[in-house]
C-alpha cells in the first residue's frame, strides 16, 4: 500500500533502499527506455524487493523483449508501461502520456495485450473518457493500475493545481483490477488520506519521498 513512485533521476537504487528502511513496502525502477534495456543495467541488491521494472516505448515487441529480461531479475514482480510522462521527450519519442491519445489508442491496447502487467496513466480531459479509457485497459489485460491524478498538460506548462482524487475514487470504484492513486502526497498524512479519499489499494508518492524518505513511516 506504501509505494514509492518511479522517478528519473530519484528512485534508483540507493534512494529505494533508503525508501524501504523507513516503510516503502513497493518500488518503482526510474523510465527505463525499453529499446536500450539489458539486464546489466538494472541495478539489484538483495533487500530491494519487491520491485517493478518501469520502461518506456511504442513498440510491443521491443517492450515484450524488456519485460521478459527483467522478469529473470530477482525481486521484479511486475512489469510497468510510462502512460504518465508529459515532456516534450515523450512526445517527440511518442511514448509515456502522448501514447493515450486517441489515435495511438489501438497500439497502445495491442502493447498492454502483449505485455498484461501493470500500467501508470494520467486522466484524460473529460472523466467520461478517464474511465472508458482505464475499461479498456482492464479488458486488454492490465493487472494493476497506477494513476497520476492530473491532465497531462503541455510540455510547457504540467501542472494545473492539486491532482483530481476525486477521479482516481471513480476510477477504483469502475475497475475490478487493483488501482494505487498518485499526486497530493506531500506529508505521512496526506498518504492516508490519499488512500481514504479515493479507495485505492496503495498509494506511491514521487517529490513526498525525496522531500523526507522517512514519509512512509
Amino acid at each position: 500500500r506504501l509505494i514509492l513512485a518511479p522517478m528519473v533521476g530519484g528512485s534508483e537504487l540507493a534512494f529505494r533502499l533508503l525508501a524501504r528502511r523507513h516503510g516503502a513496502q513497493l518500488c518503482y525502477t526510474p523510465m527505463i527506455r525499453s529499446e536500450e534495456f539489458a539486464v546489466p543495467l538494472l541495478e539489484r541488491h538483495a533487500d530491494d524487493c519487491p520491485l517493478v521494472a518501469h520502461f518506456s516505448g511504442n513498440d510491443p515487441l521491443t517492450l515484450l523483449d524488456a519485460a521478459r529480461q527483467a522478469e529473470r531479475c530477482r525481486g521484479v514482480v511486475a512489469v510497468d508501461l510510462n502512460l504518465g510522462c508529459p515532456q516534450r521527450a515523450a512526445r517527440s519519442g511518442r511514448f509515456g502520456a502522448f501514447l493515450c491519445d486517441a489515435a495511438d489508442r489501438a497500439l497502445l491496447l495491442r502493447i498492454v495485450s502483449t505485455l498484461s502487467r501493470s500500467l501508470c496513466i494520467r486522466l484524460l480531459d473529460e472523466i467520461d473518457e478517464t474511465l472508458a479509457f482505464a475499461q479498456q485497459l482492464q479488458d486488454a489485460g492490465c493487472a494493476l493500475l497506477a494513476v497520476h491524478g492530473r491532465y497531462r498538460g503541455s510540455p510547457m506548462r504540467r501542472r494545473d493545481g492539486p491532482a483530481h482524487l476525486d477521479q482516481v475514487a471513480l476510477i477504483k470504484q469502475r475497475l475490478s483490477v487493483p488501482v494505487v492513486t498518485n499526486g497530493n502526497v506531500r506529508s505521512g498524512a496526506e498518504l492516508v488520506d490519499s488512500l481514504l479519499l479515493t479507495g485505492a489499494d496503495g498509494a506511491m508518492t514521487a517529490e513526498g519521498a525525496l522531500d523526507d524518505p522517512a514519509i512512509f513511516a
